[in-house]
């Protein structure tokens, strides 16, 4: 603790930032660097790999990284208001009312406390934006539009990245893009074994988010784009306020 009171480099914020916590961060945003920081531990795991095809990346890392893009905004938000003097700036403006019986237990809808409708609400909010950004990416690679802020040849990009080729993967070459980002990004929240079932319904209090079995049917419920793509029945909607 008294060595992060010196002025930090670089490299030593980030150790800062991204290791003292209880659970070491694969993806975090630096506010003191205004910069996203990602483990270099993902480049040599499973989770992430650039010969991936595009959905399956925005589906994991591309998630991931819009969750914590969301949260830092909600701090700066917060710190807006206090240096303005206003209070009508709301990121999470979502009706918790609006949440049936079917998709919470009675019992946890009124218990959670703030961070875990946070986290919630940030979860959703990123598989949404995550899913249009993959459409609007798909569409750029498609008519070779210039990517934003890039400072090279960027059809020599798409093609040296061979994002062209609409990469597949063995066993699922038969879904398009949007099928595969709508499995990867549901099997982010099936593929988490729990011992106990019974935790589920402690999990709020202990670690302030929801189970994972929660996320799994809420996402599908609330966010259309997943269901419609799997060409399954959408339910109806019934909370519109995710970002």
């Amino acid at each position: 603790m008294e060595e992060k009171l010196k002025p930090l480099d670089i490299v030593d914020t980030i150790i800062s930032e991204m290791y003292t916590q209880d659970y070491p961060r694969s993806v975090a945003y630096s506010q003191m660097l205004n910069m996203m920081v990602i483990s270099r531990g993902i480049s040599i795991s499973q989770y992430y790999d650039y010969r991936y095809p595009v959905a399956v990346n925005f589906a994991r890392i591309g998630s991931d990284i819009l969750e914590v893009l969301i949260s830092a905004i909600s701090v700066f938000v917060e710190q807006y208001k206090a240096e303005h003097d206003v209070d009508y700036l709301d990121l999470f403006q979502m009706n918790r009312n609006c949440l049936s019986s079917e998709d919470f237990d009675n019992g946890i809808i009124h218990e959670l406390s703030e961070d875990a409708w946070s986290n919630f609400y940030t979860t959703l909010s990123a598989a949404r934006v995550a899913a249009k950004a993959l459409s609007s990416f798909i569409t750029a690679i498609d008519s070779s539009s210039p990517i934003v802020g890039a400072s090279y040849d960027q059809a020599t990009a798409y093609q040296t990245l061979r994002l062209v080729e609409r990469l597949r993967l063995p066993g699922l070459r038969s879904y398009n893009e949007n099928e595969l980002f709508t499995l990867a990004y549901m099997q982010k929240h099936c593929s988490i074994p729990i011992a106990d079932k019974d935790y589920a319904r402690i999990k709020p209090y202990v670690e302030r988010k929801l189970p994972e079995s929660y996320f799994f049917n809420v996402t599908w419920k609330h966010i259309q784009f997943l269901p419609l793509s799997s060409r399954c029945s959408v339910p109806q909607t019934r909370c519109p306020h995710f970002l």
